[in-house]
């Protein structure tokens, strides 16, 4: 699940809303994931080089106007019970920095429409399998509707990445589109 830490969101999905010039929005995500690196071998899962993560990201969002805010986030991970010894990846370490920026251009009748860009930087701790090569990007557009007591709110991004060499037949690239 993706950490957002702007006024009104839920898990994952990031809100199109500000808040008002100096509102300052902090939080804490806490993750756990079973097998999230595998080594596959000739089509057959041969075991998990990290078998256990636990992810905790702290973050935290300011306004810095009544339509702009800025934000960011510092994840740590603990990972455990490797079943692949020579590639093994267990420990303590840092996750990849993130920052970005939000700005929300429409309000109005309910409706409310905002953009975000976000930049994650590899900071990680790679030896553990705790961020990538390159820095990523990613933007998208933030949109939320109120009828009554109900609040529906979307979000459509891309994220970026270069392009990494493997060693093997092929290439890692990309485009990753998120909704949510």
């Amino acid at each position: 699940v993706r950490p957002v830490y702007s006024p009104r969101s839920t898990f994952g999905v990031d809100s199109p809303f500000i808040g008002g010039e100096g509102t300052l929005n902090l939080g804490a995500q806490m993750q756990y994931q079973r097998d999230p690196l595998r080594l596959i071998e000739f089509d057959e899962v041969t075991g998990a080089v990290v078998k256990h993560r636990l992810v905790t990201q702290l973050g935290a969002s300011y306004a810095v106007s009544d339509r702009v805010s800025l934000r960011g986030s510092i994840p740590f991970a603990y990972h455990w019970g490797s079943d692949e010894e020579n590639l093994a990846g267990d420990g303590f370490g840092l996750g990849d920095l993130s920052a970005g920026l939000r700005y929300q251009f429409f309000e109005g009748s309910g409706f409310t429409l905002a953009a975000h860009g976000d930049l994650t930087l590899n900071t990680g701790t790679r030896n553990r399998y705790m961020g990538e090569i390159q820095p990523r990007v990613f933007f998208g557009l933030l949109a939320a509707g109120e009828v009554g007591p109900v609040l529906v709110m979307s979000n459509l991004g891309v994220q970026t990445r270069s392009g990494l060499d493997t060693n093997y037949d092929f290439a890692l690239v990309g485009w990753i589109v998120e909704a949510g």
